[in-house]
């Protein structure tokens, strides 16, 4: 799949303050859909009111309002219809849901995300393809924690009856250039599964030094993924015309070699069952995410057996290396994270941040890239630079876009 550029450079700030907590209530206890939403605006008002950060959440959402979006995504949200999507609070990820199925303890809510036990792995115990052969796939009908999910959407249904039904299967959209926005259906990824399910050490030592072994929980997680979200499929479902899931979390971890093996081995034949089974055509958009400092792996990407789908490319940006970035994926959108500890703005010299910006966007060929910037700020003090980076990158952004190769 060939895009054209559509020539625009897009940025998202985003204030992390360290020391304010979240004592929102976990979304599955709600008893009273009224209740809840009622809730849910008051903790959003009190978060507002907080005077240390207040002030500074206005130039926030202004810099974000002007600059965050493609226009061709802006225009294709425009064309959407006007329904507006279901409020219910919704439940465990995928990734959680085939855990807990397979007996992992249910995640803890603590400040507005799910914390998983680090000692209680459902498969820690599998060495050997031996212990693999003897995992069953659930019956995903009669598995309580789907039960207790539909249950809880059901509920929140009859309470709020004018909403569109909650979905069940991840429907995200890709961004591709020239495009717009396109919906992806998302299968968990292999190394996402892998970690929750065995635990990372014993997971990566599996994969480093039992390929038996390895290669046959791939394909034991290759049913799971796929079997479940069929299942929610099928209780609900969607239109979506491209594939979202392609790497996962984890693969920066990954050595080259074992990227080609377990990473774009699971997502070359994750792209074709999903063109068999839904109909996707051969030249369906994917995304492709690897969340931590991944440059090891960029000839990898460069070479990866979807590389011609691959629209929308979600990792972190690693200063000097977005040039060869750019030449292992030269269609896609590139999303790149600014945060510590690889380029921290709160650290960094106002002048250091608008070196950064510049550079990684001449790198990137001035077009088709996203910097997701995270100012993580540890005491009142320092809102100041909170407030200074921003300036930074409002004086930035636009010289970027006024200079764009068209």
């Amino acid at each position: 799949m060939k895009n054209e550029f559509h020539n625009e450079v897009t940025a998202t700030y985003r204030v992390q303050p360290t020391w304010i907590s979240s004592d929102a209530p976990n979304p599955l206890s709600w008893q009273s859909a009224k209740e809840w939403i009622k809730l849910q605006q008051a903790l959003k008002q009190a978060q507002e009111a907080q005077s240390s950060i207040s002030v500074i959440r206005a130039g926030v959402s202004t810099f974000n309002e002007m600059y965050d979006t493609p226009q061709c995504v802006r225009e294709a949200m425009n064309r959407r219809p006007s329904n507006s999507p279901s409020t219910w609070p919704g439940w465990y990820s995928s990734t959680d849901m085939i855990s807990i199925a397979l007996g992992a303890s249910e995640p803890r809510w603590v400040n507005g995300c799910w914390w998983n036990e680090r000692e209680n792995y459902p498969l820690q115990w599998v060495n050997t393809p031996a212990d693999v052969a003897r995992i069953q796939v659930p019956d995903w009908g009669s598995a309580d924690i789907i039960h207790r999910m539909l249950k809880s959407r059901e509920r929140w249904r009859q309470q709020c009856p004018d909403e569109q039904p909650a979905r069940l299967a991840d429907i995200l959209d890709i961004t591709v250039p020239g495009r717009g926005l396109v919906p992806a259906v998302c299968y968990p990824a292999f190394i996402d599964l892998g970690i929750y399910l065995m635990g990372m050490t014993h997971f990566l030592t599996i994969l480093g030094g039992e390929p038996k072994t390895a290669d046959a929980f791939m394909d034991l997680c290759f049913e799971l993924s796929t079997s479940y979200v069929d299942f929610m499929l099928q209780q609900r479902p969607e239109d979506f015309s491209g594939l979202f899931g392609l790497g996962g979390d984890g693969t920066c971890m990954l050595s080259p070699d074992l990227y080609d093996r377990y990473g774009a081995r699971w997502d070359d034949r994750l792209f074709q069952y999903v063109c068999d089974k839904h109909g996707l055509p051969d030249d369906a958009p994917c995304n492709l995410h690897s969340c931590g400092p991944s440059s090891h792996l960029y000839k990898q990407w460069g070479i990866h057996p979807r590389g011609r789908n691959i629209a929308m490319m979600q990792t972190r940006l690693i200063p000097g290396q977005i040039g060869a970035l750019r030449a292992s994926l030269p269609h896609a959108e590139l999303q790149l994270t600014i945060h510590p500890p690889h380029f921290d703005i709160m650290s960094a010299t106002a002048g250091e941040l608008r070196d950064l910006l510049w550079n990684s966007a001449l790198d990137a060929g001035q077009c088709d890239v996203h910097f997701d910037i995270y100012a993580v700020v540890h005491c009142v003090e320092d809102l100041w630079k909170v407030e200074r980076n921003l300036q930074v990158c409002s004086d930035v952004i636009p010289e970027i876009r006024a200079a764009l190769v068209h």
